[in-house]
């Protein structure tokens, strides 16, 4: 398939109840591979026009209720009452099912286009030289699995300077605002300057339908100010890449969506009835 006729497809679809996944996949990718690649202060890229226009529009009319979004708990940003004001949705079977028929649909294929095999490809094309030094011969096989979540981040959010667990292989976060208001809002690269201490290095935009991806290594560190009230919600989706080497890890990523799938059916049941 052309790219042409690849987004076309995408779009026609995207205008009616189902989306062409493969065709998504398939211009993601492309986006992805036309990026160019940065290497200050860390391997990264950021693309933008990630979706067909068409698909991105549908995206933001079709976000879940925010009552279907559970907290995502960080110790360095929590609300003076406990609460955490990161909200997830995990754009997995058990917690899509929740969903009304169209968003339901909608969402079940954008997942299985940006969770696709031709998107990761693009991504270990992207990073091939991180994924090298990080995995050494293994860079080509090691098992990454991704994981796709939406994210509300409210007033009060703050993210502090960290690299990323080393169970992570690849970080992606594709932006979801309405328009470039929120620009300021992306997330902040660091670098070690003359001092030794972290400094900003650049600053990736919160524009519509982009995203920023990087390898995570011992460098990659990065950080995000303040969401304030005159910023409102910050919308993006997250789509990790989990090393997975071995059965342990294997183990590991089921336990942990059997505990949470079930963490939300006692949430759900808790829920007082309309």
């Amino acid at each position: 398939m052309t790219m042409h006729s690849a987004v076309t497809a995408a779009t026609s679809a995207a205008t009616g109840a189902a989306l062409d996944a493969a065709a998504i996949a398939d211009h993601v990718a492309a986006r992805i591979d036309a990026a160019a690649l940065e290497t200050r202060p860390f391997d990264h890229v950021y693309v933008r026009d990630v979706l067909p226009a068409e698909v991105y529009r549908r995206a933001l009319a079709l976000r879940p209720a925010d009552g279907l979004y559970r907290e995502l708990r960080k110790r360095d940003s929590l609300r003076p009452d406990g609460h955490s004001p990161r909200l997830k949705f995990e754009l997995l079977p058990e917690f899509l099912a929740r969903l009304p028929g169209e968003q339901q649909a909608f969402w079940g294929e954008l997942t299985v286009a940006l969770a696709s095999d031709a998107v990761q490809r693009a991504f270990r094309r992207k990073f091939a030289a991180a994924l090298k030094r990080r995995f050494g011969d293994a860079a080509g096989t090691v098992g990454l699995y991704p994981i796709p979540m939406l994210l509300r981040d409210e007033p009060g959010y703050r993210i502090s300077i960290h690299s990323d667990t080393p169970r992570k292989g690849i970080t992606v976060q594709l932006y979801l605002p309405q328009d470039e208001r929120q620009a300021h809002l992306g997330t902040i690269f660091h670098a070690a300057g003359p001092d030794g201490r972290l400094h900003e290095a650049t600053r990736m935009k919160f524009l519509p339908n982009s995203l920023y991806a990087f390898p995570v290594a011992p460098t990659s560190f990065h950080s995000l100010d303040d969401v304030t009230a005159a910023d409102g919600v910050r919308h993006s989706l997250m789509l990790t890449y989990y090393v997975e080497q071995g059965w342990l890890d294997t183990v590991r990523r089921h336990g942990k969506r059997v505990l949470n799938a079930l963490a939300d059916r006692a949430r759900a049941a808790a829920r007082p009835s309309t």
